[in-house]
């Protein structure tokens, strides 16, 4: 939007992207976008408005969810795709990580048969849903540089991580509508 400097927008979407366990194809969104910043401003915004969501909801940045704590008050922690494959699953090498030819084979050991056209951060993004997503529990910001899609830049992505990370937080503690201000 020509002239503002942030601007932000709260809608009703349905997404008919075919059925997924993990994806829910109706849900409300907060979207936004911000002039003259960068990924790491956006890691702290999305930190922010999680955390004062869970404060408006619940009076605490301390949640339950699927019978867990969650201090959402303590300061996120930031890894990259790449990083957090090899936190946890660390017999990967660097240079295996950066490999096509090699993560198309590992993907296929999970029975993953990867698109003929991705591309090195499509291929890192299946390996880590495969090796660690299932395996973060605290809190994380992820840092998206490592991700090379050519039609998505970071405030985009930055933007869906939000999504995602409220839509989880409202499924938690079940917010009302609340003001971020």
């Amino acid at each position: 939007m020509g002239g503002f400097d942030r601007v932000f927008e709260i809608n009703r979407n349905f997404r008919n992207e075919g059925l997924s366990v993990r994806h829910n194809p109706e849900f409300t969104m907060m979207e936004f976008y911000a002039a003259y910043t960068d990924y790491k401003w956006l890691m702290d915004f999305t930190e922010s408005c999680i955390r004062a969501a869970a404060i408006a909801a619940c009076g605490s940045a301390v949640v339950q969810y699927q019978g867990r704590e969650l201090d959402l008050a303590k300061p996120f922690q930031r890894l990259t795709i790449v990083g957090a494959i090899q936190k946890y699953a660390p017999q990967y090498t660097e240079a295996q990580l950066q490999d096509a030819t090699f993560l198309r084979a590992e993907l296929k050991k999970f029975g993953v048969e990867a698109f003929a056209h991705a591309g090195l951060g499509a291929l890192q993004l299946a390996l880590f849903e495969e090796t660690a997503e299932s395996q973060l529990w605290e809190r994380l910001t992820s840092s998206i540089t490592q991700l090379r899609f050519h039609r998505w830049h970071v405030p985009r992505i930055a933007t869906l991580r939000l999504l995602s990370a409220m839509s989880c937080l409202s499924l938690a503690v079940k917010l009302p509508m609340v003001s971020l201000s």
